[in-house]
């Protein structure tokens, strides 16, 4: 998670309109949630450290990255290499340059209305 300097004091960086679902199984966990507005590694950082997990099966959501600067792109393409996630279902606000540049380290896998997804 990202930090911020508020009073002289760092403090972990909140969005308060965003909000997330993380689903533990034995195998790992599912992120999901409507659009990332605090950032995709912000996210699934704090999934992570939440359920005490790194294995990551599957990010489901709108990614909020509509033509993102090169160097942010980057960043997150680092990220998912590094955390390695199974699967990614990239929905609504995620435009196709996005999903192509992560599907080179992720599973990027279609979604739409209907699609009907199982964890166990």
């Amino acid at each position: 998670m990202d930090s911020i300097i508020e009073n002289g004091v760092e403090k972990d960086d909140y969005l308060i309109d965003d909000s997330a679902l993380a689903y533990k199984t034995e195998d790992g966990i599912v992120i999901i949630t409507g659009c990332w507005h605090s950032g995709i590694c912000n996210i699934v950082d704090y999934a992570c450290k939440v359920c005490k997990d790194d294995r990551i099966i599957d990010i489901v959501g709108g990614l909020h990255l509509l033509n993102p600067e090169k160097i942010r792109m980057d960043a997150i393409i680092a990220f998912f290499k590094e955390h390695k996630p199974l699967h990614m279902h990239a929905c609504h606000c995620t435009d196709l340059a996005s999903k192509i540049a992560l599907s080179q380290v992720v599973n990027v896998e279609e979604s739409g209305v209907g699609l009907t997804l199982q964890y166990e």
